[in-house]
């Protein structure tokens, strides 16, 4: 809580209120109060860096050397109603609450108080902005922790680093990942057809609607999740961003998943290799073991083919085939050069 103030650093366009220089001016009346900061501004005043001097970390970390309780900086563009990236990186020791809020909202408050009115105020951490990060969430955990997985599984034991180019912009390392997080996070009970979203947590969203991170759900409804391998050929609106084509990549090794389980069951114990989603977890690392180095999703698909042979004398081939048929990956589909 407190009363808003308009800095006045003494040197700066606009009565001094762009806050590049401190002490400012009136830091008796900043001290205990809100500073009121406006953007930008700095750059012709200084030798040092001008983005540095204009830094929104660096204008906080003044307002709190003036004594400031918080800050609100608004943008200098006094017709704006959008809101730009209030972001910076804190190695000044920061210990004061700062937002950020549009021109159009920003002037009229100026105006307000170099008219003579007295503004306050408060901020409280509302119900809805819940503490959250990425490490209490156990789908970013396993998504991470399995870059390092098939990084190292995939070439043979001496290679670490062929996942690093790409086959046709087939770069599959973020699918792996994605499928990882889903496999580790599904619950008894749950169908295929469910969407899952990668990231509604880490957003404060709704787990059961996202959208998450991705650009759609994962599910085995086609009217849902509608990639195939179309997705990565090319000309407008095809992928070739890796977290996009991983999103490929990870639905059809989820429908796999899936597919696996309606053929077996679903076992809730993860170390047990009877269970539909246990059989299609060995298979997707052997899968990693067996493929070449740099492979394309097609490598991918043969691989996982392999690995059934090897372990399962090719008892499911036909399902594999099937599942890959149905997101374009069949027989007859070309998979672009190796490089």
């Amino acid at each position: 809580n407190g009363k808003l103030v308009l800095v006045n650093d003494g040197v700066s366009a606009d009565g001094g209120d762009h806050g590049c220089y401190s002490p400012f001016v009136n830091a008796a009346a900043v001290s205990g109060n809100i500073a009121f900061i406006q953007r930008g501004g700095c750059p012709q005043l200084t030798t040092l860096n001008p983005r540095a001097n204009n830094a929104f970390a660096t204008k906080v970390k003044r307002a709190q050397a003036n004594g400031a309780t918080g800050v609100i900086v608004f943008d200098s563009l006094g017709t704006t109603t959008t809101l730009t990236s209030f972001v910076g990186t804190d190695t000044v020791g920061i210990r004061i609450p700062a937002i950020f809020i549009s021109g159009a909202d920003g002037f009229k408050l100026r105006a307000a108080m170099l008219g003579g009115a007295t503004l306050n105020g408060s901020a409280a951490l509302g119900a809805t902005l819940a503490d959250l990060d990425g490490s209490f969430d156990s789908g970013v955990m396993s998504h991470e922790f399995g870059h390092g997985v098939t990084n190292r599984l995939t070439g043979g034991p001496a290679a670490a680093g062929c996942l690093n180019s790409t086959t046709g912009n087939q770069t599959m390392g973020e699918g792996w990942s994605d499928f990882f997080g889903l496999w580790l996070t599904t619950k008894p009970g749950s169908i295929g057809s469910t969407p899952r979203y990668v990231g509604a947590y880490d957003l404060a969203e709704t787990v059961a609607t996202g959208p998450g991170f991705r650009r759609q759900p994962y599910t085995t409804d086609m009217t849902k999740n509608t990639y195939t391998y179309a997705q990565l050929s090319t000309g407008a609106g095809q992928y070739t961003e890796t977290h996009d084509v991983g999103e490929v990549w990870c639905t059809v090794l989820w429908d796999l998943n899936w597919q696996f389980i309606y053929k077996y069951g679903y076992n809730p114990d993860f170390y047990s290799s009877t269970g539909g989603n246990n059989k299609a977890l060995q298979l997707v690392l052997d899968g990693c073991k067996l493929q070449v180095c740099n492979p394309g999703f097609l490598d991918g698909r043969d691989a996982l083919l392999r690995a059934d042979s090897a372990t399962n004398r090719a008892a499911n081939a036909d399902l594999i085939w099937a599942v890959f048929a149905r997101r374009g990956m069949g027989y007859s589909a070309v998979q672009g050069p190796r490089t």
